[in-house]
């Protein structure tokens, strides 16, 4: 029914919420001549549809009566005028498929992309930093003993190749004297290095210059582990594209001890921690950035605080015409304006019921049936209350419809069921972190962070590794597992390498460390070097044997006579014992 047909008698009927006599799907569109800023009737729609999702419940109101308060100078736009296909063709939410800027040489192996995330600029730094750290707690020691002694880059990579190791297992929070059992622990952590230096360096670990520590946490709470984060995730940013969908989210660190920004949240397993928010791609779940939250915003809180976050989170997809799916705590009108018009950015997101930005009419779902909807229009943006059961209400804000189209399968706003398919990417980012952590029980923040870290770099290596090497998921079912496990074995076969030339380690130990590295050890006879025959070291020396071979083992000249043949099995068994 178009305004400029109404009579005064009927105008004044729908400024005062009667829409009684307007059937189901009538949509009503005031000029701003026909009534006062404050009062605009924009839509009104209903749908029937199946129900999902719910929110709270609040006044009952007239479920035909949509009016929304604007700003002074608004135009009143038609769904059917401005729809999502019109704004497309403008160059919003333009179709990009994810993909990663590397070229092949970079990405050949499991390792080589967890060095793009993990470059070795990091390495080097906790390596200068937690050396200065031994340096100083040596001094505290009577007795110089064998596990202090200063680290290094093989040492580091290996260090966290255990704490890979354990996350893939399952055991980050078991004890560490049962993954050093002799009897229970998997042979992997003996070999690399001692449950005392293992120890030594988690206290140890340090991950900026402490001399500068304190002026610097005075104007940044998060300057114990800044300098590493800012590498981290740039490392992230630089080496891959997202796709046109992204979703913001959050992931809780979990963490008890004392942190300047913890943060409390009731109905999370950890209940306190570190909050760290982050942007995903929706389609792969890359995480493409991410920042600590360390400012308290309250219940009352300014909102320019979280429009300004979520500013920076998509910072490197400014200008490129993506959307962005986002939870209620982010999604706001300003937020939505901000985003469009600065950043060329569309958003889809949840309003809060305690939101004064939308109709009151929108919050009340008594008067209503389940499974219809209700739409506003305010210029680029558009509202809907869905109503998935009786009581029950969700609102959505999205500048990326712009109608009042409904599924054709589910019947349910189309608005909602885009949320639907996007909303979950961070949330998936999470999940994966949690199923294989690294993180280990400790009372230091800046540790905690840097678990968080190992297990975000592993699934974006990951990820960039797949994309890069198409085939290798093929007819696989555990790739993490596999991927996890392999990164794992690369990072301390290094260090393995280095610790089998020790030479009072154990036999037992460098044959654990041969079948790891892929070395055999088994001893056989060898050629005196030189060429020349030397009398045999078993034989009495009135036989004066000569023999030009020697043991593997200890380097005697040893004859036919003490020779002996013996397998690979058996031998491995002598070995053992």
């Amino acid at each position: 029914m178009d305004s400029s047909n109404m009579s005064e008698e009927d105008m004044d009927s729908v400024l005062h919420g009667n829409l009684s006599g307007f059937e189901k799907g009538t949509k009503v569109f005031v000029s701003d001549s026909e009534c006062s800023d404050e009062d605009r009737i924009l839509e009104v729609s209903e749908n029937d549809s199946d129900a999902e999702n719910d929110m709270g419940v609040t006044k009952s109101v007239n479920p035909n009566e949509i009016i929304m308060k604007r700003e002074p100078g608004a135009e009143v736009c038609s769904p059917d005028s401005n729809t999502t296909s019109t704004r497309i063709t403008k160059g919003i939410n333009t179709l990009r498929l994810p993909e990663v800027n590397v070229t092949s040489p970079l990405c050949i192996s499991i390792l080589d992309s967890w060095n793009l995330i993990i470059p070795e600029e990091i390495i080097d730094k906790i390596v200068l930093n937690t050396n200065e750290e031994i340096a100083e707690k040596a001094t505290k020691y009577k007795e110089r003993t064998r596990y202090i002694a200063m680290t290094s880059r093989a040492e580091i990579r290996a260090f966290i190749g255990l704490l890979y190791m354990s996350g893939v297992m399952k055991e980050s929070h078991i004890s560490v004297e049962e993954l050093w059992s002799d009897m229970y622990g998997p042979p992997i952590f003996h070999a690399t290095m001692t449950l005392s230096r293992f120890r030594f360096l988690t206290a140890c670990i340090r991950f900026d210059e402490k001399s500068s520590r304190t002026s610097r946490k005075m104007t940044d709470q998060f300057a114990a582990i800044r300098e590493i984060w800012e590498i981290y995730v740039n490392s992230c940013r630089t080496y891959y594209n997202p796709s046109e969908y992204c979703t913001l989210g959050t992931s809780l660190l979990g963490f008890r001890g004392r942190c300047p920004f913890r943060v409390y949240k009731q109905n999370h397993p950890d209940k306190c921690g570190i909050n760290i928010l982050m942007l995903c791609d929706t389609n792969t779940n890359y995480m493409v950035n991410a920042m600590p939250y360390l400012a308290s915003v309250g219940k009352s809180a300014d909102e320019d605080k979280r429009v300004s976050y979520v500013k920076a989170l998509t910072k490197p997809i400014h200008g490129t015409n993506r959307n962005v799916t986002m939870d209620k705590w982010f999604t706001s009108t300003l937020l939505a304006d901000t985003l469009l018009t600065e950043c060329k950015l569309t958003i889809v997101g949840p309003l809060k019921r305690r939101n004064l930005e939308f109709p009151i009419p929108f919050v009340s779902p008594k008067s209503r049936e389940a499974g219809t909807s209700c739409y506003a229009f305010d210029n680029e943006k558009t509202m809907v209350s869905y109503i998935p059961k009786n009581n029950k209400t969700v609102i959505l804000l999205s500048t990326m419809h712009k109608d009042d189209a409904s599924d054709e399968e589910t019947g349910k706003p189309k608005i909602l069921t885009f949320y639907n398919q996007t909303k979950d990417g961070a949330e998936h980012f999470v999940q994966l972190c949690q199923n294989y952590t690294t993180a280990r029980k400790t009372g230091r923040w800046p540790l905690r962070v840097f678990y968080g870290m190992l297990d975000q770099s592993a699934i974006n290596a990951m990820i960039i590794f797949s994309m890069a090497n198409h085939e290798w998921k093929i007819d696989r079912s555990n790739t993490r597992r596999i991927f996890l496990k392999e990164l794992a074995l690369s990072l301390v076969k290094p260090y393995m390498t280095e610790r089998q030339k020790i030479p009072t380690l154990r036999k037992d130990l460098k044959l654990i460390i041969n079948s790891m590295i892929g070395e055999d050890d088994t001893p056989v006879p060898q050629i005196i070097p030189g060429g020349s025959k030397r009398r045999c070291g078993l034989c009495p020396r009135k036989k004066d044997k000569k023999t030009a071979l020697q043991c593997q083992s200890c380097a005697k000249p040893v004859c036919l006579d003490h020779r002996a043949m013996i397998c690979i099995s058996c031998v491995h068994i002598n070995h053992m014992n």
